[in-house]
C-alpha cells in the first residue's frame, strides 16, 4: 500500500504529560502525552509499513517512571526489528534515559549532555513565614511524613534526609542500568559517566554516550541510509489516534475505563488550588464517573491511573469507597506514575492489582494535619479582630488563634486515629499485612516504586499499557476485541481563563503559593495526606 518506507516520528519539546491538555473549543495542545506514545508504539510495532523511529527531544521535562514507560516502549518497538534513532538538542538524565532505549543517538553539535549524579533540592520557608508572621501548626503521624517540613523547619529532619538518601541511591541504580543496557556499557562505566557529567558533544562522544554529534538533517540522513530508501515521516500522533470510522465500527465492544486522577485530591468540584497552576481531583467527579462505570454493562474493568502526591484524607476516602465497591462487580487495576504517594496510594488500596515503575514514587502512608495561624500578621498589618463565641472550641481551626493544649491533644489523637484504624487497616487489608506489618512500611516513608514492590506494596512492575493488558486478561477479554476509554475532568473554559493552561504534577520545585494555596483549599478538613511537597529528583 505504501511505496516508500514509513517512519514514526516522535518529537518532545517541552513535559511529558500524563493527559492530554485541552484548549478551548476542544483543540489539544502540542504537548507530547505517555499514553499516546505508548499507543502508537504498540500499533506501529506491528505494522510492517513502518520500519523505524525518530525520537526528537529539546531539552524535555519527563519524569522519572514516564522516562521508565517510554524507554520500555520503545525496546519493545526495536525488538519488533525496526530501526530506532534519537535526535537530542539537549537531555537531562531522565531525556537521556529515554533516548538510551534506541539503537543510535545522536546529539546537536552545540548542545550539552546533562548527565549527572541525581540530587534533591528541598526549600523551607520557616524564617519567612517567621517574618511574616505567619505561623503553622501542624503535626504529623509517621516519622518519615514530612509533607509539613517545609514550612515548620529551616532543613530536613534526620528521618526525611535518610529517606531521600535512599530514595535518589535506589533511582541512581536504575539509571545506571538503563545506560549500561542502552549503551552496551559496563555497571561500572555507565556509573563512572553519570558521576563524569555534564558533558560537552564531543565529550559525549568519546564516553560512548551518544553515536555522534552532528544537525538534525544528517540524523534524519543516517536513518535514509539505514532503510535503504527515503522515508515517509508519520507523527505519531496519527499512530496514537482513532479514526472515527473504526470507533463507529467498535462501539459496542466490551470497554475497559481508564480513569485518570491527575493531581491533589480535593473534596470540591476545583480542578486546582487557587495560585496554583497544579491540576486538582475533585473527588465528587471521580466518584461519579466511578459509579456510572461500575453501573454499565459494557464497561467490563476499571483501570485508575494515579499520578497524585495526595491530598485530603476524606477526599481520598470517597474515591477509595467507590473503587471498592466497584471492585466488587468487575475488576479494578491500579496504575501509577510518578508519583502515587499518601491519598495516591490509599485509593490504590482497593485495587485487584497493582502497578508501578520502578521508578514511581510512592507509598508516604502516613497523616499530617493542621492549620496556619495569620493573627501576628494581621497585627502586623493593623487588621484588628473581635469574636463573639458560645463556647471555647468555637474557633478549633480559626486562622487567628492557636490551638489550646486540649484542641492540641484532640487534634492529635484524631491523626493517630486515622493513620491506624483507617490508613493502616486499609493498607493490612488490601495487601495481606497484620496492622503492624503495614506500619514497618508506613510511617510516612516514601519508596521507589522497585522498593515498594519488594516490600508488598505494588504487586508488577509496570505501566498503563501493561495495566490495559491486566484488566482484559482477568475481565475474560481480548486486548484486540476491547475499546480502551480514558475518562479525564477537563477544567472548564472560565478556568483556562483564569489559571496557566497545562501542568501536570511533576517534581518541580515548591512555591510558597502552592503550599498556602492548598492548605487554604483543605482548611475545613481535619486531615491531609500529602507526601513531601519539596520532592524533586533530578
Amino acid at each position: 500500500m505504501f511505496s516508500k518506507p514509513r517512519i514514526l516520528e516522535i518529537s518532545i519539546t517541552e513535559e511529558l504529560s500524563e493527559v492530554a491538555t485541552r484548549f478551548g473549543f476542544g483543540r489539544k495542545s502540542d504537548r507530547a502525552v505517555i499514553w499516546d506514545i505508548e499507543c502508537a508504539l504498540r500499533r506501529a510495532a506491528a505494522d510492517s509499513s513502518v520500519r523505524g523511529l525518530m525520537l526528537k527531544m529539546a531539552d524535555a521535562e519527563i519524569g522519572w517512571a514516564k522516562a521508565e514507560a517510554m524507554h520500555r516502549a520503545v525496546r519493545s518497538f526495536r525488538a519488533a526489528g525496526k530501526v530506532t534513532l534519537a535526535y537530542l538538542e539537549g537531555a537531562s538524565n531522565a531525556a537521556y534515559a529515554c533516548a538510551t532505549a534506541c539503537e543510535h543517538i545522536i546529539l546537536h553539535p552545540s548542545s550539552t549532555l546533562s548527565v549527572h549524579p541525581l540530587e534533591v533540592e528541598a526549600f523551607f520557608f520557616n524564617d519567612l513565614l517567621n517574618e511574616l508572621g505567619i505561623e503553622p501548626e501542624l503535626e504529623a503521624v509517621g516519622i518519615f511524613k514530612s509533607a509539613g517540613e517545609p514550612l515548620t523547619r529551616r532543613d530536613m529532619s534526620e528521618a526525611h534526609r535518610l529517606q531521600i538518601r535512599e530514595l535518589i541511591g535506589d533511582l541512581e541504580q536504575q539509571f545506571t542500568k538503563l545506560i549500561a543496557n542502552g549503551r552496551g556499557l559496563s555497571q561500572e562505566a555507565a556509573r563512572s559517566a553519570i558521576h563524569g557529567g555534564p558533558y560537552r558533544s564531543d565529550e559525549a562522544c568519546a564516553r560512548s554516550l551518544v553515536d555522534g554529534a552532528d544537525y538534525e538533517d544528517v540524523a534524519w540522513k543516517k536513518l535514509e541510509d539505514q532503510l535503504g530508501a527515503k522515508p515517509h515521516i508519520v507523527s505519531y500522533r496519527r499512530f496514537a489516534a482513532v479514526s472515527w470510522l473504526k470507533r463507529v465500527r467498535a462501539w459496542r465492544r466490551p470497554v475497559i475505563a481508564v480513569v485518570h486522577t491527575n493531581g491533589v485530591i480535593g473534596s470540591g468540584d476545583r480542578r486546582r488550588p487557587p495560585l496554583s497552576a497544579r491540576p486538582m481531583v475533585s473527588a465528587r467527579a471521580v466518584a461519579e464517573t466511578i459509579t456510572r462505570l461500575r453501573n454499565t454493562p459494557r464497561v467490563k474493568a476499571v483501570v485508575v491511573r494515579i499520578e497524585s502526591p495526595g491530598g485530603a484524607a476524606v477526599a481520598s476516602d470517597v474515591i477509595r469507597r467507590e473503587l471498592a465497591l466497584t471492585q466488587e462487580i468487575k475488576p479494578v487495576i491500579a496504575s501509577m506514575g510518578d508519583v502515587a504517594a499518601s491519598g495516591g496510594y490509599y485509593i490504590a488500596t482497593s485495587a485487584d492489582t497493582v502497578l508501578a515503575e520502578e521508578a514511581t514514587l510512592t507509598g508516604s502512608i502516613g497523616v499530617v494535619g493542621g492549620k496556619i495561624v495569620l493573627r501576628r500578621l494581621l497585627d502586623r498589618l493593623g487588621i484588628h479582630r473581635e469574636t463573639i463565641s458560645n463556647g471555647l472550641d468555637a474557633g478549633f481551626f480559626s486562622p487567628t488563634s492557636s490551638f489550646s493544649e486540649r484542641q492540641r491533644k484532640w487534634h492529635r489523637e484524631s491523626l493517630e486515629h486515622f493513620y491506624r484504624d483507617r490508613f493502616l487497616a486499609a493498607v493490612a487489608e488490601a495487601r495481606n499485612l497484620s496492622l503492624d506489618e503495614a506500619d514497618a512500611v508506613g510511617q510516612g516513608r516514601v519508596w521507589t516504586g522497585q522498593q515498594a514492590k519488594g516490600r508488598g506494596l505494588v504487586d508488577v512492575i509496570g505501566g498503563l499499557d501493561q495495566a490495559v493488558d491486566i484488566a482484559c486478561e482477568k475481565a475474560l477479554v481480548r486486548r484486540d476485541k476491547v475499546r480502551v476509554l480514558t475518562y479525564v475532568r477537563r477544567a472548564r473554559l472560565s478556568e483556562l481563563l483564569r489559571w496557566p493552561m497545562g501542568g501536570t504534577w511533576s517534581h518541580e520545585g515548591p512555591t510558597l503559593d502552592f503550599f498556602l494555596s492548598v492548605l487554604r483549599e483543605f482548611g475545613g478538613e481535619e486531615f491531609l495526606l500529602l507526601m513531601p511537597w519539596s520532592l524533586r529528583v533530578r
